[in-house]
């Protein structure tokens, strides 16, 4: 019982050094921000260009995929959270009719797998 208790201190002694060691960690992207579209859509492809090896059409083929992609959730995602903010200023207000109304449409912005 009295050598478990030295180890449990020097185990503790290690572990808190080990950790009290790490640096902070290095910022995402570029500056920690979010990444513009065409910056992630180069990401993306550069990523799969390397795993799946390639060819410069298949290349082209996924950024025209992505681009198009990107292009058709941009209006979504501004209608989205324009609701959500919207639904957010009318809970403070307790306007049920307003809060149903913005319910419903978040509930048909929403892609299906979002809503389990």
């Amino acid at each position: 019982m009295q050598l478990k208790l030295p180890r449990m201190v020097l185990l503790s002694a290690l572990t808190i050094g080990a950790v009290m060691a790490q640096g902070p960690r290095p910022p995402h992207g570029d500056g920690g921000g979010i990444l513009d579209t065409a910056t992630s859509i180069e990401r993306r492809i550069a990523f799969l260009k390397a795993l799946l090896t390639l060819t410069d059409a298949q290349v082209s083929q996924a950024t025209t995929i992505y681009t198009n992609a990107a292009a058709t959730i941009a209006p979504l995602r501004t209608s989205l959270t324009t609701a959500r903010d919207s639904l957010a200023a009318a809970v403070k207000t307790n306007s049920t009719t307003t809060i149903d109304q913005l319910a419903a449409q978040i509930g048909t912005l929403t892609p299906d797998h979002c809503r389990r």
